[in-house]
């Protein structure tokens, strides 16, 4: 065998063949770890804080039973007394030793104890059925008489007609000796004091004056 020549110069490259077919999709790889947290950012502002409007109101739910009654509360103080009625008799007694005047008031009794001599002052704005009365007692030996007032008169029933009314503000004198005398008298309401009850000591009828 003859000895092998020389290797001759490589040839050009030939064409790029065409692009084979794309293999099959390969499988997914495991999902790798989780990485770690990272910083908290900073909170944001708080929104404004806005109420929508008021609904409308509910229905009224049904009452609740009534619960039971509590304790009853402790007394009041009593209330002032009332005034007195008419017809009912205060007595006072006038044991009066010098000459003065009594203003007697409605619905009063006078009892005389007096020594000296007593004018007996009827009230001055009485009411219809205001009564006074006026006692002498044993005591009683000054003397007394009945004064009306101003725009008033005093009537008696045991006198004959032309003695029956005094004069306006006029007076009826009782003798000294009438200390037992007993006169009760009753407004009318529009100027007159009517004696509707009297005793007279001795049958002495007092002297209109």
């Amino acid at each position: 065998m003859g000895l092998q020549g020389e290797k001759g110069d490589t040839g050009a490259s030939g064409a790029v063949g065409a692009t084979g077919p794309q293999g099959p999709i390969g499988p997914q790889g495991v999902q790798g770890n989780t990485g770690p947290q990272g910083i908290q950012g900073p909170a944001g502002n708080n929104g404004a804080n806005i109420g929508g409007p008021a609904g409308p109101t509910g229905p009224q739910g049904n009452q609740g039973i009534q619960g039971p009654a509590g304790n009853n509360g402790a007394n009041g103080t009593n209330g002032l007394n009332g005034a007195n009625g008419q017809g009912k008799i205060i007595y006072v007694i006038n044991a009066s030793a010098v000459p003065a005047v009594h203003p007697a008031t409605v619905n009063e009794g006078v009892v005389m104890k007096n020594t000296a001599f007593v004018d007996v002052q009827l009230p001055a704005a009485p009411s219809l059925g205001d009564v006074v009365q006026v006692v002498g007692s044993s005591f009683g030996t000054g003397g007394w008489k009945l004064i009306a007032g101003g725009g008033q008169q005093i009537q008696m029933t045991s006198q004959t007609l032309g003695n029956l009314i005094t004069s306006v503000g006029g007076q009826i004198q009782l003798a000294a000796t009438n200390y037992r005398d007993v006169i009760t008298m009753m407004y009318d309401g529009v100027g007159t004091w009517f004696i509707y009850s009297s005793i007279f000591a001795n049958n002495n009828i007092p002297l209109f004056i």
